[in-house]
């Protein structure tokens, strides 16, 4: 299925470049652009790009809160209930602002003459198995501090794979 797709470079630009319209510009050699849906109308992309492949949870906004371990460990009950609280409101909210915002999106493209491909649970398998490798080989070479960079990715997997191995067993039937 993405065998066909051969751009002759492949280049990544900023948002700023995006904004003042690198990608859709008169003679622009860009062939892909992975980004985040909500931006395709305000970079004017529906101009260029009439036809859009929708790979679910491909960009996703993390956030990270870190409290120092003693400090943790001197907050009474009640103190740490409130945060832990306070952090799943706003995963809740952050996650209904990201649905929120991509079907606005979707619907403004739309309204530019974009048509939507969304992509079954294969054809996104397939897209992962392909081009995750490509992208984190691609953002190691691309740091600074490739080892560490390397090292954070391996990390952030091995949690990834923890918390969907806690999940599955907490939907396991008693």
């Amino acid at each position: 299925m993405w065998t066909d797709i051969k751009p002759k470079e492949r280049r990544f630009i900023g948002f700023s470049e995006a904004l003042e319209g690198k990608l859709v510009e008169e003679g622009s050699d860009f062939d892909i652009n992975i980004g985040m849906l909500q931006n395709n109308y305000v970079q004017k992309l529906y101009k260029r790009f009439k036809h859009t492949t929708l790979i679910p949870d491909f960009y996703n906004i993390f956030y990270t809160i870190m409290i120092n371990q003693e400090v943790w460990d001197g907050l009474t009950d009640f103190q740490k209930h409130g945060i832990e609280k306070a952090i799943h409101e706003g995963q809740m909210a952050s996650v209904a602002y990201q649905s929120d915002t991509t079907f606005w999106a979707i619907s403004r493209n739309q309204s530019m003459g974009v048509n939507f491909h969304f992509l079954s649970i294969e054809e996104r398998n397939e897209w992962k198995n392909e081009f995750y490798p490509k992208m984190v080989k691609s953002i190691v070479e691309n740091s600074e501090k490739q080892e560490e960079t390397e090292e954070m990715i391996k990390k952030i997997e091995a949690l990834i794979d923890d918390l969907k191995f806690n999940h599955e067993e907490q939907d396991k039937p008693q």
